[in-house]
């Protein structure tokens, strides 16, 4: 064995440092990426929704979850980010809410992105969270069949 070799190695962190998460939303995808990249963060996936500032983050998730500006993060993670696709050229179907209860109704319509406008409610009814959708307005997008 030779005597003053010099020997290389490699050193890796057992726990990854914390890191704050900063605020993406409102910023462009870039503008992102670069925020993300000079905290030492990941883009994971980027998932789209309609609205109308194409490009624009609208929310930013950890696992699946929102994550709040400035929580603490293992640095290294990947965040998902929700991006505006725009609305032009996006056709959003009404769903079918009839038969469903209200709390039911109100998740599928979220799920679409579409916000429920003036409730209507007979007479009567006191538990609006179980009550069951009659009626709806606009209709639910047909699906023609030839």
């Amino acid at each position: 064995m030779k005597s003053h070799r010099t020997i290389f190695l490699t050193v890796n962190k057992v726990v990854p440092p914390m890191v704050p998460m900063p605020d993406l939303e409102g910023l462009t995808y870039r503008s992102a990426e670069m925020t993300l990249r000079a905290r030492r963060l990941n883009i994971g996936d980027t998932i789209y929704r309609p609205d109308f500032a194409t490009n624009t983050v609208l929310e930013q998730r950890l696992h699946g979850k929102p994550i709040k500006p400035g929580t603490e993060i293992p640095e290294g993670s990947n965040i998902t980010l929700v991006l505006s696709s725009g609305t032009g050229s996006m056709e959003n179907p009404v769903p079918e809410t009839v038969g469903m209860t209200y709390m039911e109704a109100r998740e599928v319509l979220a799920a679409s992105n579409l916000n429920i406008g003036t409730v209507l409610i007979d007479g009567g009814v006191t538990d609006t969270l179980g009550a069951f959708i009659y009626r709806q307005s606009p209709r639910a997008a047909m699906a023609w069949v030839s």
